[in-house]
């Protein structure tokens, strides 16, 4: 998929932040296109080989994301999930898509160059402990709402990609009434 230039530009600010050693936050509206973003980045990683975990709030996100991701043009035959018994739980794929609830029963954590934390306003008990547990591995959140008490303790950095108005404008997104 084409990326647009605010993806693009997203992506480069990612780059400069976890090349910094930075755990930045991707404020960007909803519809924008976080995880076509999120599957970039992780197509660039297996690009060297790397580990990636995309981490999710919600159990129903799992099936959609994995979607989004073969969309977004990564091979099926590379991902698994992680998610309770999911019928696609394979922990040797090295691109995954993890339950937030599942990972925060587990005491071990998968092994992982870049974890991607979806919708991380919602805030879990997962993201500290595997901040902590694994400082090799760089993290990034993504929220289209990255206000939540504590956050500032975790992340380092906030990227704000547009608003919507901007979106809105550039004809991105549809306007709207309230």
């Amino acid at each position: 998929m084409q990326l647009r230039d605010y993806q693009s530009e997203a992506i480069h600010n990612l780059r400069d932040a976890i090349g910094r050693k930075e755990k930045p936050v991707l404020s960007a509206p909803t519809g924008s296109g976080k995880t076509l973003i999120a599957s970039e980045i992780f197509s660039l990683a297996r690009a060297k080989e790397k580990r990636v975990v995309f981490v999710v709030p919600f159990l129903s996100l799992i099936n959609q994301t994995w979607k989004a991701f073969e969309r977004a043009g990564i091979d099926g035959n590379d991902m698994g999930v992680i998610q309770g018994d999911h019928e696609l739980t394979d922990y040797s794929k090295p691109v995954q898509i993890a339950s937030a609830q599942t990972l925060e029963r587990r005491t071990l954590l998968p092994k992982a160059d870049i974890v991607i934390f979806d919708e991380v306003h919602n805030n879990s008990v997962v993201y500290q402990r595997w901040m902590e547990s694994s400082p090799e591995t760089y993290f990034i959140g993504l929220s289209a709402t990255p206000y939540a008490n504590g956050m500032h303790k975790l992340w380092d950095k906030m990227i704000i990609v547009s608003t919507v108005a901007e979106l809105i404008e550039q004809g991105f997104l549809s306007p709207f009434k309230y």
